[in-house]
């Protein structure tokens, strides 16, 4: 094994043994990390940052920090005892490089941590329906009518549909425009908390809600301002969600 304090090390790098420690450090650290990145993903699971952030905290130090420190003290005595035949009063592991283990150990956690926070604070903002601000959504559908690209706002669409595998919008004064994007992708750029998915054909906007009512099997019938055609009917599974949305 390497030691910190080596005076000559650059002579290390002429022996083959060296290259082999080198091989069963980044294995050892490869494993550790991988348990600690898949021990920490279930403690997301199962203890929240934000709701119970005492209990993790002791948690992920104890999991994340004591164990995994343990881990590696483990490795490193099996790694000298089988492979070497030494043991550790007979290197300065213990007093050198055992404190530095540790100590990454920690940063690794802490980045992890770090992580957490900053993705859940984007996911928090960009899922949340209404929270998010008006530029973090699209303003404008391109819909073509003819041989014309045609800009239009958002505030305009009335209803989004797929029939016989063509995609189109109806704007509130009735004009139908065909549209490029898939309904998942046109979904996904619009403002949850002003559109809503009624079935894997439909999207509709909530400002042209004319009225609705429960039919059979627990779906719900939608009318919206100004539409000819059927009522829009929104799937069992989905009227519950619609019912939380449209109050």
């Amino acid at each position: 094994m390497v030691m910190m304090g080596n005076e000559d090390i650059l002579v290390l790098f002429t022996y083959a043994p060296f290259y082999f420690d080198v091989l069963m450090a980044w294995a050892s650290a490869w494993v550790l990390w991988t348990v600690l990145r898949r021990m920490t993903l279930w403690l997301d699971r199962q203890y929240d940052w934000f709701k119970q952030t005492f209990k993790r905290a002791v948690v992920q130090l104890v999991l994340g920090v004591a164990c995994i420190s343990f881990g590696v003290f483990i490795f490193t005595y099996l790694q000298y005892q089988w492979l070497y035949d030494q043991t550790f009063k007979e290197t300065g592991w213990l007093v050198f490089e055992l404190p530095l283990a540790v100590t990454l150990v920690f940063l690794i956690n802490a980045y992890y941590l770090i992580y957490f926070l900053v993705w859940k604070q984007k996911y928090t903002m960009t899922e949340t329906p209404g929270n998010g601000s008006k530029e973090e959504y699209d303003s404008e559908i391109i819909g073509l009518r003819g041989n014309e690209s045609i800009r239009v706002p958002v505030e305009q669409v009335s209803k989004i549909f797929k029939t016989d595998q063509l995609n189109f919008m109806i704007t509130e004064e009735g004009y139908r425009y065909m549209i490029v994007p898939s309904l998942d992708k046109v979904y996904s750029s619009l403002d949850p908390g002003q559109f809503f998915r009624a079935n894997r054909q439909t999207i509709i906007a909530r400002k042209r809600i004319h009225a609705f009512q429960s039919i059979e099997n627990g779906k719900i019938q939608v009318k919206l301002t100004g539409e000819e055609d059927a009522p829009v009917i929104i799937s069992q599974k989905r009227a519950t969600a619609f019912r939380a949305w449209v109050k």
